[in-house]
């Protein structure tokens, strides 16, 4: 039997220029993201096709499409020489990009709480799901993303089914258990996450020695508010089992 599944990806490229958002009014460099349709066989991806690529605020996810992937790239690369200041050969296609109006991706398209949290209902193509708030994010490996990203808790109403959605692209990467669950409420990391994070290549897995300073070498320009956020995340759960 062939198993061959259609889906759409979404798959951060690199950071940009550092950008007011007009949408939510924080201060962040802008990612640019890659919107793609892809056909799996046995699960694998085997080919995409209608690329797209977009310029958008990390925090709440708005922004406008970038006509070409030669754009996109030009972008990355003045970014990575000077991501405080524009070059003139840019503003115009940013600039004015930006000031029409803000462009949505569908597949970003999520209610977020004040610190770019998912929160609310999550509607995608197959199920809608509810954010289950009173979980606190955690860090999980996502395929689109290719590293350990925050993840929130869904839940599917209907059967009372449980995903892990990445907090950055809001692609669902696990099912869970409702026992699960029940351990994520009382700050523990079930085992069947644990499982995931020691099937990573990663040399410094979440809530273990290490993690926290593989995350301040990527993330250099954090504020001294959003380390303390991420130290208090960090310290919200223990694991189960050991990794």
């Amino acid at each position: 039997m062939i198993i061959v599944g259609w889906g759409k990806g979404v798959k951060p490229l690199g950071e940009g220029f550092f950008h007011r958002c007009a949408n939510c009014d924080n201060a962040r460099r802008f990612v640019i993201v890659e919107s793609s349709r892809k056909v799996s066989l046995y699960f694998v991806p085997v080919a995409k096709w209608n690329r797209r690529y977009f310029y958008v605020c990390p925090v709440c996810s708005q922004g406008v499409e970038i006509p070409s992937r030669e754009l996109a790239q030009k972008i990355l690369v003045a970014a990575l020489r000077d991501p405080n200041s524009v070059p003139n050969s840019l503003t115009e296609t940013l600039g004015e990009a930006i000031g029409q109006g803000s462009v949505e991706p569908k597949e970003l398209s999520a209610p977020r709480d004040a610190d770019g949290i998912l929160t609310g209902r999550l509607e995608y193509p197959e199920a809608t799901f509810e954010v289950m708030s009173q979980i606190p994010p955690f860090f999980f490996p996502c395929d689109y993303c290719n590293g350990f990203y925050l993840h929130v808790v869904g839940q599917y109403p209907a059967d009372e089914s449980y995903v892990c959605i990445c907090n950055t692209c809001t692609t669902a990467n696990l099912a869970i258990s409702k026992a699960a669950v029940a351990k994520l409420e009382s700050g523990v990391i079930p085992r069947e996450i644990c499982i995931a994070y020691a099937k990573s290549p990663s040399r410094a897995l979440p809530y273990t020695s290490g993690f926290r300073d593989c995350l301040k070498r990527a993330n250099p320009h954090m504020t001294p508010e959003e380390q303390q956020r991420v130290d208090r995340l960090l310290t919200v759960y223990r694991l189960e089992t050991p990794v």
